[in-house]
C-alpha cells in the first residue's frame, strides 16, 4: 500500500474540550502540540453503465455510510476527541495562467498530539482507517511528497490571505422568534434551520468555481464530537418554546413555531452520534459570489412535502480582517474548528450551527456523482 506525506505542524497550541460544560459551552483549554495532516487526491472510478436514480441514491447511501463510520465506537477513544480527529472533503480549483484550470479533490485527515512522534502515528493509523473504510466507487492516491501534498491542499495559497474577502464560510440560517407582534423575545425563542439533503450532482457548484480566474478552495471539514447533557436540556427547552409559540394568536409565530417543533424533534432524534461540520471557501483574488451563491443553493432546499414545506436559508459570514481573520485563516491551516464571527445566539446554544449526523453532514460533504457515471475532475 501507497504511504503518505504526514505534514506535522511546529509545537502549536490547539483548543481540547475538557469535558465540561458551563454558561459559554463546552469549556476550553489550551495544549500545545503538534498536528499531522496527510492528504490524498480522490480518483472517481466510472461507472460500466448509466446509472439511475436508484443507483444513484446507492452511491450515496454509501457516502453517508462512510461518514458514519468515521464515528468510532463507543470505548474506543475517550470523548471528547482527544487526538482531534478531523477529516476533510477539499476541493481544490488551480489556475493554468490563462484563467482556466483543473478541479481536484482531496480527502484530508487531521491529529493532534502533545508529543511529535505520537501525532505522525496517529495520523498514519489514521489514513489506514480511512483507507480501509472509503467508499469503493472511489480511489485514494496520497500525496507523496511535500510538493503533491501543496497540490492537494493549496497551502501556499492559505498562508497568503491577508484580506477578509479572501475566505468565508456557509452556515445555517439561525433567527428569535417575535412572541408576539411587538417582536418580544426570549432567549429561548432561538431558531437554526438544517442544511438539506438531496440527491443533488453539485454541477453547478462545481461550474461556478471553474467559471472564475483564479485559485480557489471549497472545504467541507468534519469532526466527531458528542451531545452534552445540558446541550440536550437545551434542546428540550427550545423544544418547549416551540410549542408554546406553536398555539400564540400571531400567525407569523405560530407557523414557526410548528417548524421548530418539527426541526428540534429532528435534532434530538439524530444527534446521537454527532459532527461539528463547517463548510469554508478561499479565494484568490476572492471569493468568488457566484461560487457561495451556488453552494448555498444546493444546501437550502425547500424542507417538507408540498403542504407542510417550508423554506431554509443559509448565511455567507466573511472574518473581520482586524480581529477574526487570522482564526479563519487557522481553521484552513490545521483542519481547526475555532470559532469566529458574529454570535445570533447566546454562547451555550452556539455548537447548533454546526451540528449534524452522517446524513445531515452529506448534504455538503459530498462526493461528485452523475447519472452517466462517477464524475472524474
Amino acid at each position: 500500500m501507497a504511504q503518505p506525506y504526514i505534514y506535522t505542524s511546529e509545537r502549536e497550541g490547539a483548543e481540547v474540550e475538557t469535558g465540561e460544560f458551563d454558561d459559554l459551552g463546552p469549556v476550553i483549554e489550551t495544549v500545545d502540540g503538534h498536528h499531522s495532516i496527510f492528504a490524498a487526491e480522490v480518483v472517481c472510478k466510472a461507472s460500466e453503465r448509466t446509472m439511475s436514480r436508484e443507483d444513484m441514491l446507492e452511491a450515496l447511501e454509501r457516502q453517508v455510510r462512510f461518514i458514519a463510520s468515521l464515528y468510532r465506537p463507543s470505548g474506543c477513544e475517550p470523548l471528547p476527541n482527544p487526538s482531534l480527529r478531523t477529516f476533510e472533503l477539499r476541493f481544490v480549483k488551480e489556475d493554468d495562467g490563462g484563467g482556466a484550470g483543473n478541479l481536484r479533490i482531496a480527502f484530508l485527515g487531521k491529529v493532534f498530539d502533545e508529543d511529535r512522534e505520537s501525532s505522525r502515528q496517529l495520523a498514519m493509523e489514521l489514513w489506514r482507517e480511512v483507507e480501509s473504510l472509503f467508499p469503493d466507487d472511489y480511489a485514494l492516491r496520497p500525496a507523496s511528497s511535500e510538493e503533491e501534498f501543496e497540490a492537494f491542499f493549496l497551502g501556499s495559497l492559505v498562508e497568503r490571505i491577508d484580506r477578509g474577502e479572501q475566505v468565508a464560510e456557509i452556515r445555517r440560517y439561525e433567527e428569535f422568534i417575535p412572541m408576539e407582534r411587538e417582536e418580544r423575545v426570549w432567549e429561548q425563542n432561538y431558531l437554526v434551520y438544517p442544511f438539506v439533503w438531496h440527491a443533488g450532482d453539485r454541477r453547478q457548484v462545481f461550474r461556478a468555481m471553474l467559471a472564475f480566474p483564479g485559485r480557489h478552495i471549497l472545504s467541507v471539514s468534519l469532526r466527531p464530537t458528542r451531545l452534552y447533557e445540558a446541550e440536550e436540556r437545551f434542546l428540550c427547552d427550545l423544544y418547549a418554546t416551540a410549542e408554546k409559540l406553536s398555539k400564540v394568536n400571531w400567525l407569523r409565530s405560530k407557523v414557526q413555531g410548528q417548524i421548530g417543533m418539527q426541526l428540534y424533534t429532528a435534532y434530538l432524534r439524530r444527534l446521537k452520534r454527532p459532527f461539528l461540520m463547517r463548510v469554508q471557501l478561499a479565494g484568490e483574488p476572492a471569493v468568488p459570489m457566484p461560487l457561495a451563491q451556488a453552494l448555498g443553493a444546493e444546501l437550502t432546499q425547500p424542507v417538507g412535502n408540498e403542504e407542510g414545506s417550508f423554506e431554509v436559508g443559509y448565511e455567507l459570514v466573511f472574518p473581520d480582517p482586524e480581529v477574526e481573520l487570522e482564526v479563519a485563516v487557522r481553521n484552513f491551516r490545521l483542519l481547526e474548528h475555532d470559532f469566529w464571527g458574529p454570535d445570533l445566539p447566546l454562547a451555550k446554544y452556539r455548537r447548533f450551527r454546526y451540528l449534524v449526523d452522517a446524513l445531515w453532514a452529506n448534504c455538503a460533504f459530498r462526493l461528485p456523482i452523475s447519472e452517466r457515471g462517477f464524475v472524474s475532475s
